[in-house]
């Protein structure tokens, strides 16, 4: 993943809509098999591949509610290995 947003560093403690602590991080991009287990295990939120800037990154598995947003640095996207 290529977040940098700072509200992805610690998970928040409750749902803002509905106040329930079962809020679960999304992970955007092709899950590996160690993501699609905790995806079934209901451990994180499966996004999809798509990965947009301001897709939010925090999923409540009480009510539904979305929040947050996805901070993709395009510089770390446009990198070309060796450059350092």
């Amino acid at each position: 993943m290529s977040e940098t947003s700072p509200d992805r560093r610690q998970k928040p403690e409750k749902c803002p809509k509905c106040g329930s602590a079962k809020v679960l991080p999304i992970l955007y991009g092709f899950p590996s098999a160690e993501a699609l287990k905790a995806g079934l295990e209901g451990k994180i939120k499966l996004g999809g591949c798509v990965i947009k800037d301001g897709a939010p990154i925090w999923h409540c598995a009480e009510c539904g509610h979305e929040w947050g947003e996805l901070r993709i640095d395009l510089a770390i996207l446009q990198k070309k290995p060796g450059d350092d």
